[in-house]
C-alpha cells in the first residue's frame, strides 16, 4: 500500500496517524492464503472515536503478466520482467549452490521517505523450461539485500538455488515489487 493512513475523529477532534516503514506485514493464515495486516501505532489514538476511516494513496501492484520474471540463469540474460532495466547475475556460492542476484531500478528519494516502497521479493520456488519446480531460498548470511544509498538508482536482491543443469528459461513468481499504481481511496471503518 502507498500512503497508508488511519483517520479518527472524536469530539470534533481529528488524529492522523501515516503509514510507513513496518505498518504493514504480509502474514499466512491458516488455510495458506496471504493476509495484509496494518499497524498504527506511531501516533497515540483516541478511545472510542466517533468515526475511524482508513485511507491509500495507491497500491504496489503488478498484473499477473508482470509477476513473472524469466531468467536464462546460463546466459544471465533477463527475457521477461515487469520493466526495464532489470538484470541478473549469477554467482557460484556455498557448497553446490549458486546464488541469483537480481538487479532493479528503484527511486531512492521515495525509498528513503516516510513510507518506503518495497524490495523485490521472490517466491520460495521456481519452474524451469518444462515445468519442473525446485526450491529458491535466501541467502543463510542475511545478505538478501544489497545496501541502497540516497543516491541509488537500483537496488540488488540475491537468492540462492542448488546449482544443477536446469531447462533453461527459469521462471520466478514476483511476490513484491515497487511498482506504483496511485489512486487514492478511502474507506470508512466506523
Amino acid at each position: 500500500m502507498v500512503g497508508a493512513k488511519l483517520t479518527v475523529r472524536k469530539d470534533g477532534q481529528t488524529t492522523v496517524s501515516e503509514g510507513g516503514l513496518g505498518v504493514g506485514a504480509i502474514e499466512q493464515t491458516e488455510d495458506g492464503s496471504p493476509r495484509f495486516v496494518f499497524t498504527f501505532d506511531k501516533t497515540a489514538l483516541p478511545q472510542n472515536p466517533d468515526s475511524v476511516s482508513f485511507s491509500v494513496e495507491g497500491i504496489e501492484a503488478l498484473n499477473a503478466e508482470e509477476r513473472k520474471l524469466i531468467v536464462d540463469t546460463d546466459t544471465k540474460k533477463v527475457l521477461q520482467a515487469p520493466e526495464k532495466g532489470i538484470t541478473a547475475a549469477v554467482n557460484s556460492a556455498t557448497s553446490g549452490t549458486k546464488q541469483l542476484q537480481i538487479g532493479y531500478p528503484v527511486d531512492a528519494e521515495q525509498f528513503f521517505g516516510s513510507d518506503p516502497s518495497s524490495m523485490l521479493f521472490l517466491d520460495t520456488t521456481f519452474t524451469d523450461a518444462v515445468g519442473a519446480e525446485y526450491p529458491l531460498t535466501y541467502p543463510s548470511d542475511g545478505s538478501l539485500f544489497g545496501e541502497v544509498l540516497p543516491t541509488s538508482k537500483s537496488a540488488l536482491a540475491s537468492f540462492v538455488f542448488v546449482d544443477r543443469n536446469y531447462a533453461q528459461p527459469l521462471t520466478f513468481t514476483i511476490l513484491a515489487y515497487p511498482k506504483e499504481t496511485l489512486e487514492y481511496r478511502e474507506i470508512r471503518l466506523k
